[in-house]
């Protein structure tokens, strides 16, 4: 745009600011709407309109206060490409996981679930702006000790000492992963802490959980090369125990050998 409109570097900005406000506006707005009926109509289902475009609007100017805030953060990650890699890496990896452990973990709950994706995203959070943090330089210094004990009374009226900061390598090697492998840690962590607390606090049983919401693939993959004994001990007979019209959830169940033993065929 400077070359071809011969614009000023200030008009310049004027005009990209304009290009992505109708974004900026949508997305705000997005997040206000889902805010608000996902989370404060779940809670209070009896808000009064008025109150709830209030409440719309108050989250809107607190996403856009975040999101302004983000813009001092974002300076200093680093190019584009290292940016949106790691960003799709943090979110995209917890997000992968919380999916991934709903269609091959059948013995999940929601508990599960919400410790598994929340303590994905503030690892994977931590992790990569900890890594930002790190390639720029700012990093926490260490204290110093200030205790004169044990020092030699030497003075020396010229000193040609040069004293060098160092550099602690004891956080900078865990920061040194690779912004490829955040989908893979993120969606790893998110299943195996998602399964830790689900049969912590209380298994989900595979016997009455719809068999269309686990993966067909796993399921046939379980039932060919896993021994029946094992797959009655963790109850891999999936719906077994559901009770209505839905034929397609009895006929898959009763093509289990579980099935067929528990008199379901």
């Amino acid at each position: 745009m400077l070359n071809i409109l011969s614009v000023r570097t200030t008009t310049l900005k004027i005009s990209l600011s304009i290009f992505f406000r109708s974004t900026v506006s949508s997305g705000l707005n997005s997040l206000a709407s889902i805010t608000l009926e996902d989370y404060v109509k779940y809670f209070y289902p009896d808000i009064s309109d008025h109150r709830a475009t209030n409440i719309s609007k108050f989250s809107s100017v607190m996403y856009g206060l975040l999101s302004f805030g983000l813009v001092f953060i974002a300076e200093r990650l680093g190019g584009i490409f290292d940016v949106s890699f790691s960003i799709f890496g943090m979110v995209g990896g917890t997000l992968l996981g919380v999916f991934s452990l709903g269609m091959f973990v059948p013995w999940c709950n929601s508990k599960g679930a919400f410790w598994g994706t929340l303590t994905s995203l503030v690892f994977m959070l931590w992790l990569g702006i900890g890594t930002s943090m790190a390639k720029s330089g700012i990093r926490p210094a260490s204290k110093l000790t200030l205790s004169v004990e044990g020092c030699s009374n030497f003075t020396a009226p010229r000193s040609n000492f040069l004293n060098q900061a160092g550099q602690s390598d004891e956080i900078s090697e865990f920061y040194k992963i690779s912004y490829y492998w955040y989908a893979l840690i993120g969606c790893c962590l998110n299943m195996m802490v998602g399964t830790v607390v689900s049969f912590l606090t209380g298994k989900q049983d595979p016997r009455d959980l719809n068999p269309q919401l686990i993966s067909p693939p796993c399921d046939q993959f379980v039932n060919k090369f896993v021994p029946l004994h094992i797959r009655q001990k963790i109850c891999w007979d999936l719906g077994v125990h559901i009770d209505g019209d839905n034929s397609k959830n009895q006929k898959y169940a009763g093509n289990h050998e579980l099935g067929a033993i528990n008199g379901k065929s």
